[in-house]
This record gives structure tokens, C-alpha cells and sequence, in this order.
């Protein structure tokens, strides 16, 4: 069964706020319970006893049909896609996606820090063996607008700013020839969106793809 994509971050955040609602309202009834008792009130106890059969119940099932979309949204973004369906995730979506693939290649630590405010030209910090590894994703349209030159020369910037060793440029789409000739090699790797497709596909099938740059996409690279 295929599920639409849907943004793993906004999934928790209306989890943690109907979590939230569930833990204070069990609190509050669990209060009004014990003072109806303490004060021999049979009319309170019974409001109350209503409540616990009814609306906690309710506010059970709104949480788990939430718990279950976060899954199904794990389900949609857990396994290979091609660039076009990458395309068409949301910015949230497409970096837990390439996150998914760092973790799934065997990179040591992965953690996901775009769409959290200005990210400073970074959407991923991924750690292998004591190198830190700055990794900007740009979900742009695959035949339509290439990465110019600027982008890549900002990543290498932030990798400064985040004291990182190297920097990993992943796109949809494709580079432009200053963005490919006039940025160091050394200092960042440029998947384009064709490398993506088969760097996604090798990671799912349990293969190694390290054909031009995408060598940086595996672990072996930084050990």
C-alpha cells in the first residue's frame, strides 16, 4: 500500500500537542476525582466518572490515528524513490529522505537541522569516523533549474561556521560547469540528481555505488 507523503516534523509536532492535551486532561480529572471524593460529592464524582469514560477514550483514539499517520509517513519515505518522486516531497520530507539514506549507507550519525529556522546553507550534520560532514539537499525541478555556483560556494562557508571537515552538495536537479569546475573538489561533493537516483537505489538494494563524486555518499570514504 503507497501512502502520500507527509511532513515527519509537523506528524510530531500535533502528536506532542495531542499528547500534551491527553496528559492534562487525565491530570485534571484525576483531581476533580479525588476532591469529589474527599468532599462526599456524588454529583462530581459522577461528572467525573463520565468524563473518564468518554472523552479520555476519545482523546486515546485522535492520539493514536496521529502516532498511526507519523508511520505511514515513515512508510512513504523509508525506502528508494526516484528524483521525480523526490520532487514532489516537501522540503521537510526530502531531507528526512536523504537522511534516511545516510543512516541506511552506514554513516555513524545523522541528524536532520533544516527546516528549523535560517539553516545557514546546511540541512544535515552526518558524522563517520570523527569526520563531520555538512550536507546541503536542494529539491529543485529536475529538467528546470540547475544549482549555480553561488549555492555550492555558501556550503562551503557553513562548513567553517559548523566546524565541519567536508561538505556534500545533493540536488534533484543538476550543476551548472562553474558550480562543477570552479568549486574545490576537495572541500565539497556534487550529487546531481541523476547520482542521487542510483546512490538511492544501491543504498535500498544493499550495493555500493561510488562511481565520480558519489564516492563521498559512502562511509568507506571517510574511514
Amino acid at each position: 500500500m503507497k501512502f502520500a507523503p507527509a511532513s515527519r516534523i509537523q506528524a510530531y509536532q500535533k502528536i506532542n500537542t495531542l499528547h500534551k492535551q491527553l496528559l492534562a486532561t487525565s491530570l485534571l480529572t484525576l483531581l476533580l476525582l479525588a476532591v469529589s471524593v474527599f468532599q462526599s460529592w456524588l454529583w462530581l464524582t459522577l461528572v467525573v466518572t463520565i468524563i473518564q469514560c468518554m472523552v479520555l477514550p476519545l482523546y486515546s483514539v485522535l492520539f493514536l490515528k496521529q502516532v498511526t499517520q507519523k508511520l505511514k509517513a515513515h512508510a512513504g519515505l523509508d525506502k528508494h524513490l526516484s528524483v521525480q518522486e523526490m520532487y514532489t516531497l516537501n522540503a521537510f520530507d526530502f531531507e528526512e529522505h536523504i537522511a534516511f539514506l545516510f543512516r541506511k549507507a552506514g554513516f555513524d550519525m545523522v541528524r536532520v537541522i533544516g527546516g528549523r529556522g535560517p539553516d545557514g546553507g546546511i540541512d544535515l550534520i552526518v558524522e563517520h569516523h570523527g569526520t563531520k560532514i555538512a550536507v546541503q539537499c536542494k529539491r529543485y525541478h529536475p529538467k528546470k533549474n540547475p544549482i549555480l555556483i553561488e549555492p555550492v560556494r555558501a556550503l562551503i562557508g557553513s562548513c567553517s561556521q559548523y566546524k565541519c571537515d567536508f561538505g556534500i552538495f545533493i540536488t534533484t536537479s543538476w550543476f551548472t560547469k562553474p558550480a562543477l569546475h570552479r568549486t574545490d573538489d576537495s572541500l565539497v561533493a556534487k550529487i546531481d540528481g541523476q547520482t542521487l537516483e542510483q546512490w538511492s537505489k544501491a543504498v535500498c538494494t544493499n550495493s555500493i555505488y561510488t562511481r565520480g563524486q558519489a564516492k563521498a555518499l559512502s562511509p568507506s570514504y571517510f574511514e
